[in-house]
């Protein structure tokens, strides 16, 4: 029997030359400890530039809903005595209570969330920019939740910042839904404290989760909160 020898044939390849997105890293241009507190900055600062017109321009959104929205202060005004329970002038009667008509002093949750708001909003002339604080906080809270899964920093900015402008969402403020962006900024934490009860149960985030499923009725917007 005659044997053949094989020959194998070794190419060589080329090593690739890193491009500046495969070897781009943050930390090489700002210490890591920097990293988070400028991101916040940066979504607050995209903010402040879209929003200018509103922020600082005296402009305002328009449309039926933010109009008829209005028709709640005509009652509070003229309400008198304790916290009112109904309001007899939409459809034909309605919890008062659930259209959030007046300032509820006793929810200290309620209190805690609409302060903070009021202090964000306040040097702004338009009343209507109080609004863009539950997009913020939705940035914010999505931030949080794609680092703590993910610990990639500049994705989770990404992301935040995609969620936070996204047309599907950010038209709410536009046409006067706002109610639903008072419960849709509490999501991404509700979804980072489930993922954590699969791995432990910890009091204090039992307690968090307490505190943002009260948030999550706030604004008492059925078709979000279902």
């Amino acid at each position: 029997m005659s044997t053949k020898k094989t020959t194998k044939s070794i190419k060589t390849s080329k090593e690739e030359k890193p491009t500046f997105f495969s070897s781009f890293s943050l930390s090489k241009y700002i210490p890591e400890k920097y990293h988070i507190p400028i991101f916040v900055l940066v979504i607050l600062a995209l903010f402040l530039f879209f929003f200018s017109p509103l922020y600082f321009g005296g402009k305002t959104f328009q449309s039926g809903d933010i109009i008829t929205s209005n028709s709640s202060k005509t009652y509070v005004e003229n309400h008198t005595g304790e916290y009112t329970l109904w309001n007899p002038y939409v459809f034909g009667g309605m919890p008062a209570y659930a259209l959030a008509v007046g300032y509820k002093w006793f929810n200290l949750i309620y209190v805690t969330v609409n302060s903070v708001r009021d202090i964000f909003s306040s040097p702004f002339v338009v009343n209507y920019a109080m609004w863009t604080f539950y997009l913020l906080a939705l940035a914010y809270t999505m931030f949080t939740f794609f680092y703590l899964q993910t610990k990639n920093k500049l994705i989770s900015l990404l992301v935040a910042l995609a969620a936070s402008f996204s047309t599907g969402l950010i038209v709410f403020l536009f046409i006067g839904h706002v109610t639903k962006l008072t419960s849709l900024w509490v999501f991404p934490v509700l979804f980072l404290l489930l993922f954590n009860f699969q791995k432990k149960i910890k009091l204090l985030e039992v307690l968090v989760l307490i505190f943002f499923m009260d948030v999550l009725f706030l604004g008492w917007h059925v078709q979000i909160i279902f």
